[in-house]
């Protein structure tokens, strides 16, 4: 009996739990949750791999589910992220009975330098069995993991010609190493005898010196030269474009100048007259005459004349004079039937211990049945002094340049000096550059051959913190002694990284080993670039170093670089050209 009631007791029971878990599914279907953020905010990295799981909490689990409405944003769909709903506006379906609501964000990897992203997540429009409650926006931060990528610029070509009435324009292309992920600016500076707007024109651009703005992810940069048809019979025309500076995320490599040559397409009505290629353009005092040769495209048929200007450190009527005339500019008249004309230069011996002497002579203006030629409108003679031929009268041009051996075959040396850290191969060194180096007569004129030093930390693969460049040129044995004046040309580039001292030395001590004994060594200047910019020498201009010693031997002149590399003062190149020494 008690075993029956045992029984009964344990099913009435059961009954009770049945009816009760039937009484808790019928609430299923009638609740109301509300439904907030779970997190104030949340962050991931730009190349994250796996998207971002983001939850909306439920607080009731007996609801008959609904959706509520989600917006993003503070970034844009597709460029700084994407979500499994396809959107950054959409609608969360939430099923009933659920207590957590998903999506899932996905940054997008842009690979630029551009910050972190704030994006704003909203929750609002709740529909169904659900409301929305107090947590209603989330702050999701896409943390930017890019490093930048410093592009190295330059341009494609050294040299481009341009018929003159090409409507169409030529295509000045600059080279990056790399995409610039930062970006920046470049620029540009322009030189040379064609004039802007007159001879040439940039397209977009209201003055020949412009700056082109650089995106960041680009991989090059140009800008469109169109040629301006004049018409006329002229001479080719010239533009140099030089990349002066450049900014944010670039630097600069070797090749910045590039020469665009407009070529004249017009044809002469007449012939044309240019100085003879042939003519000899060294003479002295003592030869008593020079005979000067100008050449003809064809023969004349009405009388011309010429009007030739004359300049340069010889004095017309001293040193010299045309014809026995002294009149500047000389008018050479050519008669009819003319294929060829020369005149005539008396040379005036004065006796004088002076330097050699320029004589510069110049097609200026041409009337009557000749114009002006395209080959060659002037000509620079040197008139050499007969006394002075006895003293030392030395100069190095580097025009000779062979190749590497070069300084080695002239009797130079260039090594690096104990406290240089940045690399025994980083040397004032000889080098071949089209057009970058000075004339050994005027600095302003171009020459091709000169010394070059170039060192940039950031283009240096071995380079692992501050170093020091210290590094020395010394020429050969040069024989003279006394009151002697020594020159040298100089140029710079990189002014606001460029901290370099550059000293001048000359030495009858030295034993031309290749040691360098400082204290064996006699200082005859320093320069920076400074002292350049403040006497008006700018970015690659060359100036004429000038300095007088006096000794009582042979002795040697030296040139050395010195700089600290740091992370302001990282890169400096300079040049230098025509090393003379004349005896006064």
């Amino acid at each position: 009996m008690i075993q029956t009631i045992r029984y009964l007791f344990v099913a009435i029971i059961i009954l009770i739990l049945a009816i009760s878990c039937d009484e808790d599914d019928d609430n299923t279907s009638g609740g109301i949750a509300v439904v907030n953020f779970t997190f104030d905010s949340l962050r991931e990295v730009e190349n994250a791999t796996e998207p971002m799981l983001v939850n909306l909490g439920l607080d009731n689990p007996y609801h008959g589910g609904g959706s509520v409405a989600v917006s993003i944003e503070g970034g844009e769909y597709g460029t700084d992220y994407t979500s499994n709903k396809g959107s950054g506006t959409f609608n969360l379906e939430i099923p009933a009975n659920a207590l957590v609501g998903s999506f899932t964000i996905s940054p997008v990897d842009n690979e630029n330098i551009d910050g972190n992203k704030e994006l704003v997540i909203s929750i609002g429009d709740a529909k169904g069995n659900l409301k929305v409650g107090d947590k209603t926006t989330l702050n999701f931060e896409i943390i930017d993991n890019d490093n930048p990528n410093i592009a190295l610029v330059e341009f494609a070509e050294e040299m481009v010609s341009i018929d003159e009435n090409n409507v169409e324009g030529t295509e000045i292309v600059i080279n990056f190493d790399q995409a610039s992920t930062e970006g920046g600016s470049i620029t540009i500076e322009t030189s040379g005898d064609a004039v802007f707007n007159t001879d040439y024109e940039i397209e977009g651009q209201s003055s020949s010196n412009f700056s082109i703005p650089i995106s960041a992810g680009a991989t090059s940069a140009s800008f469109l030269v169109k040629p301006l048809d004049n018409d006329e019979f002229d001479a080719d025309k010239k533009v140099n474009f030089t990349i002066s500076e450049v900014s944010g995320g670039l630097e600069l490599r070797t090749a910045i100048n590039t020469e665009v040559t407009i070529v004249n397409d017009d044809l002469p009505s007449v012939p044309v007259i240019d100085f003879s290629s042939e003519n000899v353009l060294s003479f002295t005092e003592a030869d008593g005459n020079a005979t000067i040769n100008f050449d003809f495209s064809e023969t004349t048929s009405e009388e011309s004349t010429v009007a030739i200007s004359i300049s340069g450190s010889a004095t017309l009527g001293e040193d010299f004079t045309i014809e026995g005339s002294t009149s500047n500019p000389f008018m050479l008249a050519v008669p009819v039937g003319s294929n060829a004309i020369a005149v005539n230069l008396e040379l005036l011996e004065d006796m004088i211990d002076e330097d050699d002497e320029i004589i510069t002579l110049t097609i200026t203006e041409v009337t009557g049945g000749l114009e002006k030629g395209l080959n060659l409108q002037e000509q620079t003679f040197t008139l050499e002094n007969v006394s002075s031929q006895t003293g030392l009268d030395y100069l190095e041009t580097f025009e000779g340049f062979t190749g590497d051996a070069f300084l080695e075959d002239i009797g130079y040396k260039s090594f690096g000096l104990p406290g240089q850290t940045v690399g025994d191969n980083q040397i004032l060194d000889a080098n071949n550059n089209s057009g970058q180096y000075s004339d050994e007569q005027v600095p302003t004129g171009t020459s091709d051959n000169g010394l070059n030093f170039f060192y940039n930390a950031g283009q240096d693969g071995n380079y692992e913190g501050d170093g020091i460049v210290d590094n020395i040129l010394i020429t050969s044995e040069l024989q003279g002694a006394g009151d002697i004046t020594v020159n040298i040309d100089a140029a710079y580039a990189f002014k606001n990284q460029n901290s370099a001292t550059v000293t001048f030395y000359y030495s009858e001590n030295y034993d031309g080993s290749g040691a360098f004994t400082e204290s064996e060594w006699e200082i005859m200047g320093t320069e920076t670039t400074t002292t350049m910019n403040s006497d008006g020498f700018g970015n690659n201009a060359y100036k004429r170093e000038d300095f007088s010693i006096n000794t009582s031997g042979n002795f040697y002149i030296a040139i050395r670089i010195t700089q600290n590399i740091t992370t302001e003062n990282y890169r400096l190149r300079w040049r230098f050209d025509n090393i003379k020494a004349v005896s006064n």
